[in-house]
């Protein structure tokens, strides 16, 4: 009888793991009179020849290998207790054929009634288990749509909140700036796209404009990014928005992302842009490159932090670091802030203050002096 998709419904009741080395050993392929067929029907062939499950406890027989008796064990047998013949199994074997017998499985109506059951079982477990996918699937799918509505719907707010703060910055000098990048760019413009229309292209920027204007954080990005950042400066569109952010914040390309910030937010509230009230003199100064192991020369504003000449440098990043003149040595670090740099240099210079002329002494002597000082200290 053929057995190949069916265990009967044998150790359907142990662990799954247990159960599936058990099934491993009864799908094993085997040659049995000539036929090919798995261990669980060979079983059950023996089962219908007459054999039956047994255990020899203490079975020892002679090996030619050993030339002796091998050590008793407990044998699991198929036994023929008429012809006393019987073959050695494995104790799933044994457990398998006394299963078979029983659940009275012997009689194949039953067995084949059983695995028909069994089938329709498992296709009636295959059916449910496919509709609870494709109910999760569903599910998901509703709640991934649910998630997409909400954010549209916040983005689609926050638009509208920002067209509306846009709408009240909109006067007319920004949308002359919009016209006359257009008309200044027009040749460009053209030259890429001749199918565009001036006045349709002016309309469309300007229409666009508050839901850009409204967002501050947005502006403030994009406008440093335009002019400090950009990697496709030859890009149209970006040139163009780029003269006109400048028109209307008044900032140009050698203004810092600190000042571009400052004029940005001047713009928004209303108030002047004044800058700095006194203008800043640099001077000529060298700091210490620890990686390259030499001086650099600098420029920087030149200050006193008590009684030790310092130099005020802004970094690339825009930040601030306070570097002692004799040494080029950095006091605190960089610093967001000109101010916050001074305050916490003088600081660290306070806490040191009965150390700093041998700490200015002993740094020289390990990197030497900076080639600011180098006349003076060998004169």
């Amino acid at each position: 009888m053929e057995l190949k998709n069916t265990y009967l419904g044998f150790a359907e009741n142990i662990k799954p793991l247990q159960r599936a080395r058990k099934y491993k050993s009864l799908d094993k392929l085997i040659r049995f009179n000539g036929t090919v067929m798995t261990e669980k029907e060979f079983i059950y062939t023996l089962l219908k020849e007459g054999y039956m499950p047994h255990i020899e406890a203490n079975y020892s027989y002679y090996s030619k290998r050993l030339d002796a008796m091998t050590k008793p064990k407990t044998d699991y047998q198929m036994l023929n207790e008429q012809t006393s013949s019987f073959y050695s199994v494995t104790k799933t074997d044994y457990e398998f054929a006394s299963y078979i017998i029983k659940n009275g499985f012997l009689d194949e109506q039953k067995a084949k009634e059983f695995i028909i059951n069994e089938q329709l079982q498992k296709e009636e477990q295959q059916r449910k288990e496919a509709e609870q996918r494709q109910k999760e699937e569903e599910e998901h799918q509703e709640r991934m749509r649910k998630q997409r509505e909400k954010e549209e719907a916040e983005r689609l707010e926050k638009i509208k909140k920002w067209t509306e703060i846009g709408k009240q910055l909109m006067n007319e000098q920004v949308k002359n700036a919009i016209t006359a990048t257009v008309e200044n760019r027009w040749d460009q413009i053209k030259s890429q796209f001749p199918a565009t229309d001036k006045d349709e292209l002016i309309n469309n920027i300007i229409n666009a404009m508050p839901q850009y204007l409204g967002n501050y954080e947005y502006i403030k990005n994009h406008v440093q990014y335009l002019i400090h950042d950009d990697i496709n400066k030859n890009n149209l569109t970006n040139m163009i928005y780029k003269d006109i952010y400048m028109t209307i914040f008044n900032v140009s390309e050698t203004d810092s992302k600190r000042t571009i910030t400052a004029k940005i937010k001047s713009f928004y509230t209303g108030k002047e842009y004044k800058g700095n009230s006194k203008p800043t003199i640099k001077e000529t100064f060298y700091f210490y490159d620890l990686k390259n192991s030499c001086f650099v020369e600098a420029e920087g504003e030149k200050i006193d932090i008590e009684g030790h000449t310092c130099f005020v440098r802004q970094l690339e990043n825009g930040k601030y670091v306070i570097t002692e003149a004799k040494t080029g040595v950095s006091l605190a670090g960089s610093h967001d802030t000109k101010k916050e740099a001074i305050e916490t240099a003088k600081e660290k210079v306070k806490q040191n203050k009965e150390k700093m002329d041998d700490i200015i002494r002993k740094t020289i002597e390990r990197y030497g002096i900076s080639p600011l000082y180098e006349d003076t200290e060998s004169a």
